[in-house]
């Protein structure tokens, strides 16, 4: 008998332990709220560099994704960072003028986190103000707009292209959303003029 009541008084804690009522806090819900906004900091989308041709007759390829090098987005008009891809070292053997390219896609993912090091690194937060300006820079739900700024390609010889493609890229935040789905990125690019 004395282990029976000591199972069920233990049943009874662990079931008060369990539950909570409707209105207490959780550390999910202060991170799911800032001042009544999704704490979305975190863009996630797979980046597609597509090489367009200026002649009809050929078709379309896609630069190889170890050759995106950076990516600068803003979101809804306001800068959110630059974000480095490191997709290691390519071979030259095979490339055209530079280019790797590839008849079927050729993909990055893009996990652009407000405030990464290249934010900092660009533009270095001095004062508490810009530190608390940032903290509280999460989107609230509703439509939004990327903007991809500029892409910066790496050639198999080590020089640098930079494609300012202005491409918007429109999502939406529900409410609770800790991430936004950008969904597929593709940046045209003519490889040898730049962004279209």
């Amino acid at each position: 008998m004395r282990c029976g009541a000591w199972f069920a008084a233990l049943a009874v804690a662990a079931g008060m332990i369990g539950c909570g009522s409707e209105d207490s806090t959780t550390a999910n819900d202060v991170v799911q709220s800032v001042d009544g906004r999704s704490a979305v900091d975190t863009l996630i989308g797979v980046f597609v560099v597509k090489g367009k041709s200026s002649d009809p007759l050929v078709d379309a390829s896609y630069v190889d994704y170890r050759q995106i090098s950076r990516v600068k987005l803003q979101v809804d008009g306001e800068p959110w960072g630059t974000f480095s891809f490191d997709g290691g070292e390519l071979a030259a053997a095979g490339s055209q003028d530079g280019w790797v390219l590839h008849s079927t896609r050729s993909e990055a993912l893009l996990v652009a986190t407000l405030g990464t090091e290249g934010e900092r690194t660009d533009d270095p937060l001095d004062s508490v103000e810009e530190w608390v300006a940032l903290l509280h820079k999460h989107l609230a739900p509703g439509g939004h707009v990327a903007l991809v700024e500029d892409v910066v390609l790496k050639k198999t010889d080590g020089t640098f292209v930079t494609a300012q493609p202005r491409l918007l890229v429109p999502f939406t935040i529900a409410q609770g959303d800790r991430s936004a789905l950008l969904g597929d990125v593709v940046v045209e690019i003519d490889p040898a003029g730049g962004a279209r």
